[in-house]
């Protein structure tokens, strides 16, 4: 991933990319001498706009992020797996 204060070009930006608020900056103008940007939402931005991170993004959010979704799934499939897996208690009868 990129830092906040360079530009990204060919690929629209993910909800990964914008800040807390949902938001990241396209750019102004491409001929602009400043560095001159807007802030908007993630999502109304496409792949043809140049785009950056706003300075309220943070990379290890966004690792944290993945990971704790990783979790999730890692315990979706254990949670599946019990359920659909028999008890062996209660298939073995009384003794």
């Amino acid at each position: 991933m990129s830092r906040t204060n360079e530009w990204i070009i060919g690929r629209g930006p993910t909800q990964d990319d914008a800040d807390l608020h949902g938001d990241i900056q396209v750019r102004v103008s491409p001929y602009s001498y400043f560095d001159a940007a807007a802030t908007c939402h993630w999502s109304q931005v496409d792949a043809s706009q140049t785009w950056r991170h706003t300075r309220y993004w943070n990379l290890q959010q966004a690792d944290r992020i993945a990971a704790l979704e990783q979790r999730v799934a890692d315990l979706e499939t254990v949670v599946d797996y019990l359920i659909k897996c028999p008890n062996k208690r209660h298939s073995l009868g009384a003794l």
